[in-house]
């Protein structure tokens, strides 16, 4: 069954979608019902801006009379379940469910200095090993300042960069050069290896 919206023709095309997005949010809602939380609201988000630039591509062919909120929303439906985002293909990114779901990686979120235990169980080193890696990265932490020692803290932890980035108020690009600037600066502080 067809939903159909009606929008007074003088209205601009952004009006027009706004006008059929309750619907377009309730099918989507419909199609990922078994999904709460977080992850959900994800979704929707994806979801409602897939519609959206599908949308404005009709605008663009001039064949927005083809646009109903159904549609659009099983369009952008499909597109998240493939995994084709407006952000870009996430299959790869290590840190995203689809490439939990399709590669069968697995996250985990450490706590405080959790992620120095792990190390230790399930490396292949030495005691000795172990130790030294304990004093130097806590030497290599004290060295820095302190908010390049919460960036370093955190992505020791698993954070990913767009929640580090909200969390210290900077943007998501400014937490990857800080990345490989941190990376750079530990290569640096350790010392050579013969």
């Amino acid at each position: 069954m067809a939903s159909f919206c009606i929008v007074p023709s003088g209205d601009s095309p952004h009006d027009r979608f706004l006008a059929m997005l309750p619907k377009i949010r309730e099918k989507i809602a419909f199609e990922f019902r078994t999904i709460s939380g977080e992850e959900f609201e994800e979704i929707m988000a994806e979801c409602t801006a897939s519609a959206w630039f599908a949308f404005r591509r009709l605008v663009q062919l001039g064949k927005e009379l083809l646009a109903y909120p159904q549609p659009l929303a099983l369009f952008a439906a499909r597109h998240y379940r493939t995994g084709r985002r407006v952000t870009g293909d996430l299959a790869r990114e290590v840190m995203s469910p689809l490439c939990e779901r399709r590669h069968g990686v697995t996250r985990e979120r450490f706590n405080e200095r959790e992620w120095d235990d792990y190390s230790a169980e399930h490396c292949r080193t030495t005691p000795a090993d172990i130790a030294a890696f304990r004093i130097d990265f806590a030497a290599w932490l004290d060295s820095l300042s302190a908010f390049h020692r919460s960036v370093a803290e955190l992505l020791a932890n698993g954070e990913r960069t767009m929640d580090i980035a909200k969390r210290l108020q900077v943007s998501s690009g400014r937490i990857s050069q800080l990345r490989r600037e941190l990376e750079l600066n530990w290569e640096a502080f350790q010392p050579e290896t013969t």
